[in-house]
């Protein structure tokens, strides 16, 4: 079983495309894992499965020539209280 702080390598690609943006296929990643290009995917010894770290991800895409989207900003919100509008108030109040 793979803890939070590990994705296990055929979830990769998947993270790759919602960070980047870009596809990139799990063929050609595997392709470059057996190439030994990317030395932060490692194989566990008891399962044989391999994996990264939640935090070698950022050299991962480095690796791959690759760069995070920026962050998404936060809506603000108002902190105003809502109050509806007449009309509304008048067909709720009117049956």
């Amino acid at each position: 079983m793979t803890s939070p702080e590990r994705m296990q390598f055929p979830r990769v690609p998947a993270k790759i495309k919602a960070a980047t943006g870009q596809e990139y296929p799990y063929r050609r990643l595997y392709a470059r894992l057996l190439d030994g290009r990317l030395p932060m995917i490692q194989q566990d010894t008891d399962t044989n499965r391999y994996y990264i770290e939640a935090a070698d991800f950022p050299a991962l895409l480095a690796a791959l020539g690759l760069t995070a989207l920026a962050p998404m900003p936060v809506p603000k919100v108002s902190n105003r209280a809502r109050t509806a509008t007449p009309a509304a108030s008048a067909s709720r109040t009117a049956t």
